[in-house]
C-alpha cells in the first residue's frame, strides 16, 4: 500500500508470493522441525503453520506461537482445526 504496510487499514491484504514462492515454504516447513511466529500472525492471516499440499508428508512441525497476552481462541479461525501436530504456546 503507499503508506508501506502489507494491509490496508481496514485488514485487507493480498498475497505477495506467487505460487511456486507458497509451494516452496510447504517444502521448508517439512524439512524443519518447528514453525514460530507471534499471536499477531495467527489471528491476523488466520495461519494455519501446517505443511500443505505435499503428497507423502512425513512430519508436521511444531507450531510455535509467542503471545503474550494469551489471545488465541480455539474457537476461532483454522488454527485449531484438524490434528496438524504439536503446538506450544508461548505466554507470560
Amino acid at each position: 500500500t503507499l503508506d508501506g504496510r502489507l494491509a490496508t487499514r481496514s485488514g485487507k491484504s493480498q498475497w505477495l508470493t506467487g505460487e511456486l514462492s507458497r509451494q516452496y515454504v510447504h517444502h521448508l516447513r517439512q524439512r524443519h522441525d518447528a514453525v514460530l511466529t507471534t499471536a499477531e500472525t495467527v489471528l491476523s492471516d488466520d495461519a494455519q503453520l501446517t505443511v500443505r499440499g505435499i503428497p507423502n508428508i512425513r512430519k508436521q512441525p511444531v507450531r510455535i506461537v509467542l503471545d503474550r497476552r494469551f489471545r488465541l481462541n480455539p474457537e476461532q479461525g483454522r488454527f485449531f482445526e484438524g490434528e496438524p501436530g504439536r503446538t506450544w504456546i508461548v505466554t507470560s
